[in-house]
């Protein structure tokens, strides 16, 4: 998703929310929380009854960066010198 910052281009902004969406629509439950999916090949995805613990730190902390660069107002510093 820092595609989109770099290039501007609205298709990887697009791609991004559809991500979003597609986690919410197959994963999400309704107690709250997310549910880890049996094949992602499969529609409708059939859910197991577990989240694995690494979903939340990895799968959305580490794309983080992507995905809310996607989304926030635009950054403070350039991101070909980030200042560091």
């Amino acid at each position: 998703m820092l595609a989109y910052r770099v290039t501007g281009d609205e298709q990887y902004r697009e791609w991004g929310w559809q991500i979003f969406e597609a986690f919410n629509k197959h994963c999400r439950v309704s107690t709250g929380g997310y549910a880890g999916i049996e094949d992602v090949q499969k529609v409708p995805a059939k859910q197991v009854d577990r989240m694995e613990t690494f979903w939340l730190g990895e799968t959305l902390s580490k794309s983080a960066p992507g995905f809310w660069s996607c989304f926030a107002p635009c950054l403070p510093r350039s991101l070909a010198n980030p200042g560091f």
